[in-house]
C-alpha cells in the first residue's frame, strides 16, 4: 500500500504521540458517549474501515461490540503505532494506506459498509478536505 512521506504527517511518531492519540480518543468517547454512532445498525458480515487509525484504539475498543463475523480494517500512513499483531482480534487487520492519496488498492475499493474517520483537521491540506472525502467515498 502507499507509504508515507515526511511531509504527509507533521507530528512525531513516538510514544508521546501514541499517548496523545489515546488520550484524544478517550476524550472524544467521553464527549460523544459512543464508539459507533447509534444510528448505524450493526449487522452480520459488516465491514468497517478506520482510516487514520493511529494506535488502532477505536477499532480495538469497537471490536467486542460487533457481530462475530464483522471485519474491521485499521489504516494509516505509518504502522509505528499499530498494536502488535498478536493482540489483533481474528476479524481485524491493520495496514498502510495514505488516505490523502488518490491511490487505493483495488481490493479496498467499494469494500466497506462503514468508513470511520475523525480528528483530521490538522492534516487536511490547504483547508480543503475534498481529497479525504473522495478517498472515503471510494472505500464505500
Amino acid at each position: 500500500m502507499a507509504s508515507s512521506t515526511p511531509t504527509t504527517y507533521l507530528l512525531p511518531r513516538d510514544r508521546f504521540e501514541a499517548t496523545r492519540l489515546s488520550s484524544q480518543h478517550l476524550l472524544w468517547q467521553l464527549h460523544t458517549g459512543y464508539l459507533l454512532h447509534p444510528d448505524i445498525p450493526l449487522k452480520e458480515g459488516m465491514t468497517i474501515a478506520d482510516i487514520g487509525t493511529g494506535t488502532g484504539i477505536w477499532a480495538l475498543e469497537l471490536s467486542p461490540h460487533l457481530p462475530r463475523n464483522a471485519q474491521v480494517g485499521g489504516y494509516d500512513i505509518a504502522s509505528t503505532h499499530f498494536p502488535a499483531s498478536e493482540y489483533w482480534p481474528a476479524h481485524m487487520r491493520f495496514d498502510h494506506l495514505d488516505s490523502l492519496s488518490e491511490a487505493i488498492p483495488d481490493p479496498l475499493v467499494g469494500h466497506f459498509d462503514v468508513v470511520h474517520l475523525r480528528m483530521w483537521a490538522f492534516v487536511i491540506r490547504d483547508n480543503d478536505p475534498s481529497a479525504l472525502i473522495r478517498h472515503a467515498e471510494r472505500l464505500r
